[in-house]
């Protein structure tokens, strides 16, 4: 029983984590085998006809068509990462906003030992020199 649970929620975890990737590289899969089965039949019927005058193009077209689906499924993967790579920054940066700011290493010490401090939580805050804004995150555009 918690055998077959495990499963599913470790096959759930992988679905969630890289649905993108699997859907992505099936899609591709599916679409050179398309493409390779298309070809076969074409020359199939090349054969048939005794036809040969086209057979080079089709093998050039088979490998253009392989090459640019190869090229649209690496451009996908690399265009998302880009979008990954900008959505770990804003949730970094937004992880810095929250956190405190230490100006010295005992900041923190002082904050969580003074008694004042813990009946106020925003004490730290109007204590601080300079307050940061969402301003100072935002990239300059």
């Amino acid at each position: 029983m918690f055998k077959q649970a495990f499963r599913f929620a470790f096959v759930a975890l992988i679905w969630k984590q890289y649905k993108a990737a699997i859907v992505s590289t099936l899609t591709l899969f599916a679409y050179l085998f398309l493409v390779g089965w298309i070809h076969g039949d074409y020359i199939a019927s090349a054969q048939l006809e005794n036809q040969t005058q086209g057979l080079g193009r089709s093998f050039i077209i088979k490998w253009i068509a392989f090459a640019g689906g190869i090229g649209l499924y690496i451009l996908y993967h690399w265009v998302r990462g880009q979008f990954k790579e900008k959505g770990k920054s804003k949730t970094e940066k937004s992880k810095a906003t929250l956190m405190p700011r230490v100006d010295h290493p005992h900041a923190t010490d002082k904050i969580i030992n003074d008694p004042e401090l813990k009946a106020d939580p925003f004490a730290h805050i109007r204590k601080r020199s300079k307050l940061r804004g969402r301003k100072d995150f935002e990239p300059d555009s």
